[in-house]
């Protein structure tokens, strides 16, 4: 029902939540944010697998993403 009242919002609305759980994951488990960060800092394949299918408005920037990842260290 909710596939048929807005399809592109609900693929959006996942896609998000799942990005999110990406970051979740590597906040929680150091181990695990080389799957959501690149050596050199830009969107891990976790995140741009993530944001693949999405709305590109939807799309964190580069800076948004290092902000978001510069508590890692």
């Amino acid at each position: 029902m909710a596939w048929e009242a807005a399809p592109s919002h609900l693929a959006d609305a996942y896609g998000i939540a799942r990005r999110n759980y990406y970051y979740a994951l590597a906040d929680a488990r150091p181990a695990s944010r080389k799957f959501a960060r690149r050596s050199d800092g830009g969107k891990g394949g976790w995140i741009v697998r993530a944001e693949a299918f999405i709305t590109p408005k939807y799309h964190l920037t580069e800076a948004q993403h290092r902000a978001r990842v510069a508590a890692w260290g």
